[in-house]
């Protein structure tokens, strides 16, 4: 199949549907409002259903989408071209009983789902990429319109993580597969001069009428801030470096940033038996309360703490002068 694919809000929906009105709709595997579909599905009556069944199904469709509407309204606000996503969007497409993935269809499938991906099924990737700081501030929106709790507070993300995460993963089963035929085409050049990208992509495909495309340069809409993360400039070194189809420097620019990324995966805690994030770690050494919030909960789970190291302090990503478990054991900070 023809892939779409590229970080989530990077710009894969508007590709989806160029491509829909380039190519026809009957090349396009995929709903313009998945969510609306599902809804509408679930509504449907099954053949062997009997009166009562329908009745309480339809019931409890109604008590578990009370907020649909809105929910749909928002939906078509973030993406008012559609979404044009199809089963094989976040999961990736692999093998199950009845696939069927012909060469000629179009399917949206977002970086994350690609790293997982089975190959084969892969024909041609168009690649969408947008800037990770516009990225953030997209999903930033999104998570607004989405979050119920969140609307009613200050919710800000402008955060790289999901960038970076999905950029490293997907960079490494573009690695693995450098014989699938693939054209970058980057978000911010396709709002500025939509003819002369689409000009390139046809050439890329052989086929194809875009002269109907629906790019318009007012959907440029999540434009970037600046915080403090210290992921960002692994993240923008990421960016650049994917602007030239250079995968293996993603790696690379990864591999510099090890002590970042470190910090964005977190650490595993065997006196709790739990992950935590690094922040937790730097709490845990510097305030006796949270210390003893730790103990109390590792107590509670029945973990002999006493006998278990502090990895966090044995590992030189974090510390100058890091302890050996052995050290960390029979110095335990927490008594």
């Amino acid at each position: 199949m023809i892939v779409v694919t590229g970080c989530p809000r990077s710009g894969t929906s508007l590709m989806m549907d160029c491509l829909r009105r380039a190519l026809g709709d009957d090349r396009i595997l995929g709903h313009k409002w998945p969510m609306q579909m599902r809804y509408e599905a679930a509504l449907e009556r099954h053949p062997e259903e009997v009166d009562e069944h329908y009745a309480i199904r339809r019931w409890i469709v109604a008590r578990t989408s009370s907020n649909y509407q809105e929910r749909l309204g928002l939906s078509k606000q973030m993406n008012p071209n559609g979404f044009w996503e199809c089963r094989y969007t976040v999961p990736g497409i692999r093998w199950h009983l009845g696939i069927d993935c012909p060469p000629d269809k179009v399917c949206k499938v977002v970086s994350q789902g690609l790293a997982q991906s089975d190959p084969k099924y892969v024909d041609r990737i168009v690649f969408m990429l947008r800037h990770p700081r516009e990225v953030a501030k997209s999903q930033e929106k999104l998570g607004r319109a989405f979050g119920d709790e969140l609307r009613e507070k200050e919710w800000v993300v402008h955060t790289p993580e999901m960038f970076v995460s999905v950029g490293i993963a997907v960079s490494r089963w573009m690695l693995a597969n450098p014989d699938i035929p693939m054209i970058l085409i980057e978000h911010a050049e396709l709002l500025a001069e939509p003819e002369e990208e689409l000009s390139r992509l046809k050439d890329f495909l052989g086929e194809g009428d875009f002269s109907d495309y629906p790019v318009n340069r007012r959907l440029h809409r999540s434009l970037p801030e600046v915080d403090a993360n210290e992921l960002w400039p692994l993240a923008e070194k990421m960016h650049d470096v994917m602007r030239e189809s250079n995968w293996q420097g993603v790696l690379d620019v990864a591999k510099e940033h090890r002590k970042h990324l470190a910090a964005m995966n977190g650490l595993y805690c065997t006196r709790m038996m739990r992950p935590v994030a690094t922040a937790e770690c730097r709490n845990c050494r510097s305030h006796e309360t949270v210390r003893q919030n730790f103990r109390d909960f590792a107590q509670q789970r029945g973990v002999d703490w006493k006998a278990e190291p502090c990895l966090f302090e044995c590992d030189p990503l974090f510390v100058d002068d890091p302890k050996s478990i052995e050290e960390s054991v029979s110095n335990n900070t927490w008594e």
